[in-house]
């Protein structure tokens, strides 16, 4: 239920101020989804796989003044600061939840959606998608490296302006949160770079060549602890030949179809969007040579992504060139990454536990007014068996 009111929000918000453009309470509106964002985050108790193992490992943070807080330490320096200075104000990693939500959400919203020109002028779109596709993921899922994305994303403006100083201050940010932002320091290099098929060719020839023989080169280069563990444990998550071309299909011969519908058919081509076409491609490139790396690394720009695609939805709404079918094609391009996107909450998981379906880690809603009841605690029992036994079966 708490699910569906804020997509419902969302919606209506969306349909009052984006697509009708009525000025009355906007601020007030985006205010309200940005507080059910927090709160939905920040109230949970044990939703999310991801979820369960930082509630452990929080149990094994000193706080300041007991020892050597980065001795041996699990994580990246700076998500190591963040958790034993939450710890170190209070116990309860209910209140650590609620600082992460803050954080990451107040980026999110206020730092990126409202004042960036890639989400500002449809930006309730914007956040229903974001709720739609990220927020589970980013809330209670990779919550290290949601942080990390949210700061690399306040860099783009600098690194728009080519104040490469500024950009690479947040990327440092950033790769100390955690440390897959290390494809973010590549992006100045192909940042306005025009997009042709040669170049898409090369980046996906070079990318698997690279993936190849990724673990020689590693070894004459000065790189730290975290990364080469980061390297070992997903140099072996590559797919076969078939999942190779899948993911050819679905993170670059898609997305080059609606560029070229959207720049060529309907003449919209955005001076903002195309300067970052290359960034795509070469995280794209990456999704297909490892899908690990790529999957980690195609977080870094999932937020221009949802930009891009409202941009073009909006696009299409308007235009004349599919005139009489324009309601059918939007429903397509809106239906059609929700069936795939959603497909993994449907799973029958009952080999793991009875009944279990994909979406038994975010559903139903556990929150912390909930604590202590016997029927609260039986599913939350259930619910971290099962998260036990879903990653021990993807490492089998």
């Amino acid at each position: 239920m708490p699910y569906l009111i804020v997509f419902l929000l969302a919606l209506l918000f969306t349909y009052r101020y984006d697509i009708k453009k009525y000025a009355q309470r906007k601020e007030t509106a985006y205010f309200i989804l940005f507080l059910a964002a927090v709160l939905l985050a920040g109230c949970r108790y044990v939703v999310g796989g991801d979820t369960v193992r930082y509630m452990r490992y929080w149990d094994e943070y000193p706080k300041f003044g007991e020892g050597n807080i980065f001795y041996e330490a699990r994580f990246d320096p700076l998500w190591t600061l963040l958790s034993v200075a939450c710890k170190s104000i209070c116990d309860d990693f209910v209140f650590f939840q609620f600082v992460h939500a803050i954080l990451l959400n107040a980026i999110l919203f206020y730092g990126v959606f409202k004042k960036q020109d890639f989400f500002k002028e449809k930006r309730f779109t914007v956040v229903l998608f974001y709720f739609v596709y990220y927020f589970l993921y980013f809330n209670m899922e990779v919550l290290r490296e949601s942080l990390a994305v949210a700061v690399i994303l306040l860099g783009f403006p600098y690194l728009n302006n080519h104040k490469w100083l500024n950009y690479y201050l947040f990327f440092t940010i950033a790769f100390l949160l955690h440390s897959s932002a290390i494809i973010a320091v590549f992006f100045p290099f192909l940042w306005n770079k025009r997009l042709t098929k040669i170049k898409v060719v090369a980046c996906c020839l070079i990318a698997v060549a690279v993936f190849t023989f990724l673990g020689e080169l590693l070894k004459y280069l000065p790189i730290t602890e975290m990364l080469m563990f980061k390297y070992d444990l997903y140099v072996d998550a590559g797919m076969n030949a078939n999942g190779k071309i899948l993911r050819f299909v679905l993170y670059i011969f898609i997305p080059l179809m609606l560029i070229y519908i959207n720049d060529n058919l309907l003449r919209r081509k955005s001076s903002v969007y195309s300067r970052f076409y290359m960034i795509f491609i070469f995280v794209a490139s990456i999704s297909i040579a490892n899908t690990a790396f790529g999957g980690r690394f195609l977080n870094y720009v999932c937020m221009l992504m949802i930009g891009y695609y409202v941009y073009i939805l909006y696009n299409i709404s308007k235009s004349r060139y599919f005139e009489g079918i324009k309601k059918i094609v939007v429903l397509l391009l809106i239906v059609c990454p929700l069936g795939y996107n959603y497909r993994i909450y449907f799973e029958n998981h009952s080999y793991i536990l009875k009944g279990a379906k994909g979406s038994f880690r975010w559903y139903p809603y556990t929150n912390i007014f909930q604590r202590g009841a016997p029927e609260i605690e039986k599913l939350v029992s259930d619910r971290e068996y099962y998260v036990d036994m879903l990653m021990f079966n993807q490492r089998k």
